[in-house]
């Protein structure tokens, strides 16, 4: 099972550029602990977890926006929404994420009766063409 850093931290890989990746993870290096609620300052700092409603990659990224709006408390834990998103959406290869972005987004929620799922036709962002490494170099998605 994947510590919710990693998770977080994965994700947030994805919607930064590699050189605002690399000063995130350089300031994280600059502690020799990092609690989560200095974690979180930092992540904070470097990334507006705002994106994660208003432009999501893929619309679960929705679920890790209200998790820290409703269920973080000043320490990173499985709580259902977290749990939830690693179990259904979350893969840590990037290749193999970008490969299945799309049949993620259009996967149907579970709806009330009477609810009719409309998937979304609109263009999606293009995320960070990065993978977390030691190194933390770029590398590029198959088929570019």
């Amino acid at each position: 099972m994947y510590r919710p850093r990693a998770v977080i931290t994965k994700v947030i890989s994805r919607y930064l550029s590699p050189e605002a990746f690399k000063a995130f993870m350089k300031e994280l290096s600059i502690y020799e602990e990092v609690p989560d609620t200095l974690y979180v300052e930092i992540m904070k700092k470097h990334f507006d977890i705002e994106k994660w409603q208003t432009a999501p990659i893929i619309r679960q990224d929705v679920w890790l926006y209200n998790y820290f709006v409703f269920e973080y408390e000043d320490k990173l834990k499985y709580t259902k929404l977290l749990r939830k998103y690693i179990d259904t959406v979350f893969i840590y290869d990037d290749a193999q994420f970008y490969m299945e972005m799309e049949y993620i987004n259009m996967q149907a929620p579970k709806l009330p009766k009477g609810v009719e799922f409309i998937p979304n036709k609109e263009p999606r962002a293009e995320a960070a063409n990065h993978k977390l490494t030691d190194n933390l170099e770029p590398h590029v998605r198959p088929g570019k």
